[in-house]
């Protein structure tokens, strides 16, 4: 299951790193106590706990407590909540996609200008043509037009029309692969 990169970016996402893994493994192949799982690790307890308290927090680890009725301790079998990970990747995978879908959406639907000197970038709505005042033959002022080259408000230089066709298709691929990914992982759990 650790081999697929979505859960392993979905358990990166929740602070596991990636040398604590290996917790999760062994979380993963059966129930345990904590000290079983610092033992087949050789991981320090302390960093053991850790990992498994993140791992509770998001739902993705559950645990059952008893009392040793020798030393009136309290012992925690812990084990790995699979179907909980599956939901959340599901979750993530959808958020991912929606977040594409409107940048693609953005990006089809506005013209974008930068300026050269400073590499902003500005979308047609958030530029307005600046306006002259100048008196013409019929004496009516003239507002901006075609000869009022749109300006960067950052240094003033004349800003240049983008072809954003790259941006949409970048977009778009990492959509297809974000689908992909998810796709493969659905085939394998």
């Amino acid at each position: 299951m650790l081999k697929n990169r979505l859960i392993k970016e979905f358990l990166n996402d929740i602070g596991i790193e990636k040398e604590e893994l290996e917790i999760v493994k062994c979380l993963e192949s059966e129930a345990d106590n904590d000290e079983d799982i610092a033992s087949k690790t050789n991981i320090k307890i302390n960093t053991v706990r850790k990992v498994l308290y993140k791992l509770h927090d998001s739902g993705l680890a559950t645990y059952k407590r008893s009392k040793n009725p020798e030393t009136n301790w309290y012992t925690y079998a812990w084990t790995f909540n699979k179907p909980k990970v599956k939901t959340e990747i599901k979750h993530k995978h959808d958020a991912k996609i929606i977040q594409l879908e409107t940048k693609l959406e953005y990006e089809q639907n506005n013209m974008f200008f930068i300026c050269p000197k400073d590499k902003v970038r500005f979308d047609f709505n958030t530029i307005s043509l600046p306006s002259r005042s100048t008196k013409g033959k019929n004496n009516e002022k003239e507002t901006g037009s075609s000869s009022n080259a749109f300006k960067c408000p950052n240094c003033g230089t004349e800003l240049e029309f983008q072809d954003n066709d790259k941006i949409i298709k970048s977009i778009e691929k990492e959509i297809q692969k974000t689908e992909k990914a998810f796709e493969n992982f659905q085939k394998k759990f």
